[in-house]
């Protein structure tokens, strides 16, 4: 969360202006394998050089272990009232005050604004009672970049398939296509859909459906793994993108065997980047069309349109979810 980031190097600046403190850093929460820990960041003024010292002795649990903190909150603590585990280093740096005002997200302490300084507060009472207003007001910015986020990562996932949407698709394409670009890897942009899928829809009803795409997006990701990137582009359409050096032929077969078994089936078109087209969109055009031709030669050959649904309203799942089953086993081998 960058945004989130830079406020700490934005507001501190005002703390030094406003009351005059000669240091300070922050501290947030955060889980680590389910176990809550504290995180410093943003040391300025006599604290700066010494982040590393900070970060240690919280890690430590010697300071700020856990929050709130023994030490009185939303007041300046004068040095003979320091715990003993800040004395020396407090010493070191000239610090005669520290104040501990928290930061607060949804009626929750989510961190700390530390504050030092030199010298005694001209009005201990009153500063005490501004930061506590300041730090207040920043804990709404802070909470307000926190639920733009929220938004944006919401607004980039198919919450159907917990895939990407087109959305989130493109923003992680540019990054990772520049990354695979650097390293020389075969770039393959494919594109499928499901067989079928309108009939399922109309004779098995939605949640039929819905459990299709489910199951073919949960297939689909195990497919491209970690490396690659797939995303429900809409309706029963998927894209996904791969970069390693298979011969596109090799990549077509297997391909092929993985995500065209079982049923539903599913039919895709693969172009491969500087050989089909020059972009993303030059690919994802050439894919779409041989998308269609791999369908219509499937229909061809079964005499219809399109693939019959199974009489079984679970089967497609049932089939499915064994196909899903099978790929991953054979990725672990």
């Amino acid at each position: 969360m960058s945004r989130g980031n830079e406020l700490p190097a934005l507001i501190s600046p005002l703390l030094q202006e406003l009351f005059g403190v000669d240091g300070g850093f922050y501290l947030f929460m955060h889980q680590l394998s389910d176990s809550p820990g504290v995180l410093v960041h943003g040391p300025f003024g006599v604290n700066e050089n010494h982040g590393d010292i900070l970060q240690t002795e919280v890690a430590r649990g010697k300071w700020f272990s856990r929050l709130p903190h023994v030490v009185p909150l939303e007041r300046w603590l004068p040095a003979r009232e320091f715990p003993p585990e800040w004395a020396s280093f407090s010493r070191r740096i000239g610090v005669s005050y520290v104040g501990v005002w928290p930061i607060q997200l949804r009626e929750r302490v989510a961190g700390a604004v530390i504050l030092a300084k030199r010298d005694k507060p001209a009005d201990v009472v009153l500063e005490s009672r501004l930061i506590r207003l300041f730090v207040m007001q920043v804990s709404l910015v802070l909470g307000l970049i926190i639920d733009r986020r929220e938004a944006e990562i919401t607004s980039s996932i198919d919450p159907l398939t917990n895939l990407s949407n087109r959305r989130g698709f493109m923003e992680r394409w540019f990054t990772w296509h520049q990354n695979h670009r650097t390293s020389r890897s075969t770039i393959a942009i494919g594109i499928l859909d499901v067989d079928g899928f309108k009939q399922i829809n109309d004779q098995r009803g939605h949640w039929i459906g819905d459990q299709v795409l489910q199951t073919i997006g949960r297939d689909l990701k195990a497919v491209v793994g970690l490396d690659g990137l797939c995303a429900r582009w809409g309706g029963d359409e998927f894209v996904f993108c791969l970069a390693q050096p298979k011969d596109p032929d090799v990549l077509t077969q297997e391909l092929s065997r993985r995500l065209c078994e079982g049923l539903p089936t599913v039919s895709f078109g693969i172009a491969i980047l500087d050989r089909d087209g020059t972009d993303f969109d030059g690919c994802l055009v050439k894919a779409d069309q041989r998308m269609y031709e791999a369908k219509s030669a499937k229909a061809a050959r079964l005499g219809e349109e399109e693939n019959a649904v199974p009489l079984d309203p679970g089967a497609a799942v049932m089939a499915a979810d064994h196909k899903v089953r099978r790929t991953r086993r054979d990725l672990r081998q």
